[in-house]
Parts: C-alpha cells; sequence; structure tokens
C-alpha cells in the first residue's frame, strides 16, 4: 500500500503540475518540501522507536526507556542540524539559479505562490505518513529499527529527491526551453519515482534484516 500510495502522490504531482502551470523552479520546491517531510518522520521514527522499540538493542549495554529518548532526542538534534544545512545549501541553490536566469522580481516569483507550492507537498507528506502507519506502526517495523539504520534514514531517502532537484537546475541554467516542456517534467518524475521505489523497498528489507523478520513494501 505504502509503494502504491508514493506511485498515486507522484502522479498527482504531474497531474498539478499540468493543471496549475508550475515553473520547473516550483517543481523543485515541491521536492525540497518532500525532503523536509522526510527528515521529520525519520526524527519521529527513531524517538519512536526508543520508546515503544528498542533501536539500542545490544551485546554490551543496556538501556532504560529513558536513557534511550535521551539519547534519540540528541542525535536528532545533532543530525538535523547536518540535514537541514544540506536542505538549506539547497535552497540557496535554487534561489541563485533563479536569480541567475533574471526572473521576474528578481527572483521571488516562485516565492509568490507559496501555498501553491505547499499544498502540492502536502500529497507527498500523506505518501509517506502512510508509509509510517503501514510500515512502521502496524507492520512492526519499530520493532526491527536500529539506531544505525534510523540515523541514516532520511539522507539515503533524499537522494532521489536531491538528485531530481540538481538534474532540474541543471536543465534550467543550459536548456531553459527544454526545462520548460511537459515531457521534461514528467521524465524527472519518473525517474525520481523509479529510484525513490528502489529506495522505499531497500529500507523494508533494511529494517527487517536489523531484525531478522520479513517486512513487506
Amino acid at each position: 500500500m505504502s509503494a502504491i500510495s508514493l506511485i498515486v502522490a507522484n502522479a498527482t504531482v504531474l497531474f498539478l503540475l499540468l493543471h496549475y502551470d508550475l515553473s520547473p523552479i516550483q517543481v523543485v520546491l515541491v521536492y525540497w518540501c518532500e525532503c523536509v517531510w522526510i527528515g521529520l518522520f525519520s526524527a519521529a521514527k527513531l524517538a519512536l522507536a526508543s520508546v515503544i522499540g528498542d533501536p539500542y538493542e545490544n551485546r554490551w549495554a543496556t538501556f532504560s526507556k529513558g536513557s534511550a529518548l535521551l539519547i534519540s532526542i540528541v542525535t536528532i538534534f545533532f543530525c538535523s542540524s547536518a540535514f537541514f544545512s544540506v536542505l538549506g545549501a539547497v535552497l540557496v541553490l535554487v534561489v541563485s539559479v533563479q536569480h541567475l536566469l533574471g526572473a521576474a522580481n528578481s527572483g521571488l516569483e516562485a516565492l509568490e505562490h507559496i501555498p501553491l507550492v505547499l499544498g502540492t507537498s502536502m500529497v507527498l507528506l500523506v505518501s509517506h505518513g502512510i508509509s509510517f502507519v503501514v510500515n512502521f506502526l502496524i507492520r512492526g517495523e519499530y520493532r526491527r529499527a536500529r539506531f544505525g539504520d534510523l540515523i541514516t534514514l532520511p539522507f539515503k531517502r533524499s537522494l532521489a529527491l536531491l538528485a531530481a532537484i540538481l538534474l532540474s537546475l541543471i536543465v534550467v541554467v543550459l536548456v531553459p526551453w527544454l526545462a520548460n516542456t511537459t515531457l521534461f517534467a514528467a521524465i524527472v518524475i519518473a525517474l525520481k519515482v523509479l529510484w525513490d521505489l528502489r529506495l522505499h523497498n531497500r529500507e523494508r528489507q533494511v529494517f527487517a534484516a536489523s531484525g531478522g523478520g520479513n517486512a513487506t513494501s
């Protein structure tokens, strides 16, 4: 179900792109927002696993629920600093590209439609929420999830998005006429979905292997 919701969500993004005639920069911002949702859900997984699971299970030391939660909070703070620093750098790059192209209002054109960008990204937020509920909670991945897998999760899952963003920005700069075509948008979204599905399935396999169980995608 979560894999299907991922496909449906990205298909919806393509529909909204066509319906509202979103610019390439606005599509980039939609996927930038998805990186933020991935980071937030990853933090929730680590914090929740610390309370109802045992991500720190090992043969040398045992942690109480309180200690595990405290360690997770500290880890989330430092890891989120690195994660959002990367996203901040990407956002600066996006704005710089729009300035470079001499967009209307000195690069503020895309920022005038923030509600539309955020609204479009909501379908991706729902998709990740479905995966969180179905896989992590209902199918019990929180029992198998381990600390090392959880802290690297947002970086791994954002790879497809960052690649799609960078590819779009390169084409916007080098071949602007192609970047504004429906075909290019469809190709970027299709490639992103295929890669994202691979990462999604890999995440299921990692959590299954961590606990020696089986998790379905």
